[in-house]
This record gives structure tokens, C-alpha cells and sequence, in this order.
């Protein structure tokens, strides 16, 4: 509903997965992690200053990520 709760976390290597498939089993309360080949996707229902995700998405990869909300990409996606 809201794309700006959405997060995107792009990895810059797709080995890169394997330092986030442990957040995958841990429980989030409301908000959601999925991973793609490469990408996390992180639902924030509450907003992003609230979630606990981001910052441990960031703790697990360090340096190695940029996050984006899905608003951003979609006006990205329609610039190219």
C-alpha cells in the first residue's frame, strides 16, 4: 500500500546472500524479509525509523549494500 515502506537493499555481490539467510529464520513481529537473487526486500509497516530490519541487514552485509525504498526504485525504473 505504502511503496515508501518498502525497502530494497541491493547486494553488489550474489554471494553476498549467504550473510543475510540467518535474519530469514528470526522473527520480525510485523515487518517481513524476503531475499532475491540480488536483493533483500524488507516490508517496514511501521516506517523505517522504527524497524529494527535495516539496521540489521546493514550489520550483516557492512559496506558491502545500498537500500533504496520502492518509491525511489519505481522512479528510478521509469528514468531508464
Amino acid at each position: 500500500e505504502d511503496p515508501s515502506r518498502l525497502l530494497v537493499s541491493f547486494l553488489m555481490e550474489a554471494g553476498d546472500r549467504s550473510t543475510v539467510e540467518p535474519l530469514l529464520a528470526e522473527k520480525w513481529g510485523d515487518e517481513a524479509i524476503a531475499l532475491g537473487s540480488r536483493a533483500v526486500y524488507l516490508w517496514c509497516p511501521e516506517g523505517v525509523l522504527k524497524s529494527q530490519l535495516p539496521g540489521a541487514v546493514e550489520k550483516a552485509l557492512g559496506k558491502a549494500v545500498t537500500t533504496r525504498n520502492w518509491k525511489t526504485v519505481l522512479k528510478i525504473e521509469a528514468l531508464l
